[in-house]
């Protein structure tokens, strides 16, 4: 009966994963602009999905996970090709002649306008709904700490005692040291990075374009894909020994190196190719006529530099230290792992301290789903969603102020 079970398995999996390689190709094809090929791989990766479900046995969460997985690449190839029909009718057309499919339907209007409108109109409310999900969710589970366990908003927001009971008693809230702790260590590391991102994003623009864009854009763009938990690892197996070594106090004081230097420089180093990619998109956007006149009326250098350049691109810099700021603020287990998650405030930059992403990370999954513990810690998230929509209010600001300018 196990053998068989699992040779329902192995064909199950064979057959989604055949479905997802049919799929991919339709895709592909969609791109290389050839949709008869694309329907072909659609069809026959859509017809393997009841196969896969048909060989399911004892094992219905697998067999949804993998029709799900099998189904997406040819769902998008459908839906990338409709989108086509709709919005490169004449370059469609000019290429291809589908009249060989038999598909006279498609030159119809209808599809050209309405249901390419209709699809993309679809997805755009899907998105809004989503987000007004989330946030609705976030706002009924975070405020049973007021309405439930009876705490009081200002106790949440300025106390410093976090001591939630997860025994029914009545506990403390206090998420002061953690919303310090995460202004802190926000704070520093855009002070960190900031210098740097903006030195690199002039020498790009204005020094040495032809080797920022050749050798620096791409080193910084590697920087953006390294996970968080590499930084964080490298931060906790180098930075904080380092650090508890070249500020060892004299005995018989200890320091651990956990702290929120340590929490600072990671984050810095995080966010530093965040700021520094929309720093170089604004300052490439600084019109060429501004800098020709700055040099035609004496100015050096330097001075079309700090007078032209940086000035006309003060909008768009300031947009990636937001964005960097709402990085680092967001950012939770490369803090966790070296800020050490001591929940009172930092007496200075050597100490440890706490953050609101880092006691969810460490917390949430330690806690009874309705205790009051588990409560709090979604006032945390949410709290943390309401600084992020501050952020992105910010930066839309930002945004206005430079098309108004």
């Amino acid at each position: 009966m196990k053998k068989t079970k699992q040779k329902k398995l192995k064909k199950q999996v064979s057959a989604a994963l055949l479905a997802l390689f049919l799929g991919g190709l339709g895709i592909h094809k969609v791109y290389l602009g050839k949709p008869r090929q694309a329907i072909f791989y659609i069809l026959f990766a859509l017809m393997g999905l009841p196969a896969s479900l048909a060989l399911v046995g004892g094992h219905p969460a697998m067999a949804s996970f993998l029709y799900i997985l099998a189904a997406m690449p040819g769902i998008v190839a459908f839906i990338e090709m409709i989108v086509y029909f709709a919005i490169s009718r004449e370059q469609f057309d000019r290429r291809y002649n589908w009249k060989h499919l038999g598909l006279p339907a498609l030159h119809s209007k209808w599809v050209h306008e309405y249901l390419g409108r209709g699809i993309v109109t679809v997805f755009g409310v899907l998105i809004i709904l989503v987000t007004l999900t989330i946030l609705g969710f976030l706002g009924y589970k975070g405020s049973a700490t007021f309405l439930q366990n009876g705490h009081s908003l200002a106790d949440f927001l300025f106390s410093a005692k976090w001591a939630p009971s997860e025994a029914g008693q009545s506990g403390t809230v206090g998420a002061a040291v953690f919303i310090v702790g995460s202004l802190e260590v926000s704070g520093l590391a855009l002070l960190l990075a900031t210098p740097f991102a903006l030195a690199v994003a002039v020498f790009m623009n204005d020094i040495s374009a032809k080797l920022g864009k050749r050798f620096l854009r791409p080193v910084v763009e590697i920087f953006v894909g390294i996970p968080s938990v590499v930084y964080g690892w490298i931060g906790l197996t180098v930075l904080v020994p380092f650090i508890a070594h070249f500020f060892a106090p004299p005995p018989p004081a200890v320091l651990t190196g956990f702290s929120v230097l340590a929490a600072a420089i990671v984050l810095a180093v995080m966010i530093f190719p965040t700021i520094t990619s929309v720093a170089t998109d604004a300052l490439g956007a600084t019109p060429m006529e501004y800098k020709e006149a700055s040099y035609a009326l004496g100015s050096t250098r330097w001075q079309m530099i700090w007078k032209v350049s940086l000035r006309s691109a003060r909008p768009g810099i300031l947009t990636g230290v937001v964005l960097g700021l709402a990085r680092a603020f967001g950012e939770a287990l490369a803090v966790a792992m070296v800020i050490g998650q001591s929940n009172r405030f930092a007496s200075g930059l050597l100490s440890p301290t706490n953050t609101i992403t880092a006691v969810i990370t460490a917390n949430m999954g330690n806690t009874v789903t309705g205790s009051e513990y588990n409560n709090a810690l979604w006032s945390l998230a949410f709290l943390l969603l309401l600084i992020s929509l501050v952020f992105i209010v910010a930066i839309r600001v930002i945004g206005k102020q430079r098309r108004d300018a």
